[in-house]
């Protein structure tokens, strides 16, 4: 009896570890691998616009290219550790990064991406020097799913 009443509370103390691991492991969502290299569309809302873009992420460079807009389509920007550029109809132009579109939407996208790549979790709140930002990464494919961005009245849900 006394065998028996030893293995039931050692089974309940079992039982009740791994629940605890079950909890802890639903609960946490700090350590999941985020794409870092990714090509992803995006539908943007921005003021009065709506439009799509595509984004790619490429070690350090982000390229955001805008498929849709009125006046937009077609337009593309490229930020890296060095150089942007901008590209429009066969034009292009290029400049050091701490000069050329500083006070643009796209500039302000790759920084709040560069930024939550760099952070732990699946829903990130933080700032960049363009201001706040809210991103959701999905656990599963480590993607992006959806963007933020406060100061530019800013939001995209990416496919």
């Amino acid at each position: 009896m006394k065998k028996l009443s030893i293995l039931i509370i050692f089974f309940l103390f079992f039982s009740l570890f791994l629940n605890g691991c079950k909890n802890f492991r639903e609960t946490d969502n700090d350590y999941f691998e985020k794409k870092q290299d990714f090509s992803v569309s995006a539908n943007c809302k921005q003021n009065a616009s709506s439009y799509k873009m595509k984004i790619e992420k490429n070690g350090s460079q982000i390229k955001l290219t805008y498929l849709s807009g009125k006046y937009v389509e077609g337009l593309t920007f490229s930020f890296n550790t060095e150089t942007d550029n901008a590209s429009y109809a066969g034009l292009e132009t290029a400049k050091d990064s701490e000069t050329l579109f500083k006070a643009t939407t796209p500039a302000a996208i790759s920084k709040a991406i560069q930024d939550y790549m760099s952070k732990p979790g699946e829903n990130i709140e933080a700032t960049t020097e363009y201001g706040d930002y809210q991103a959701k990464i999905d656990k599963t494919s480590g993607l992006p799913k959806t963007l933020k961005l406060k100061n530019q009245n800013f939001s995209c849900s990416f496919d």
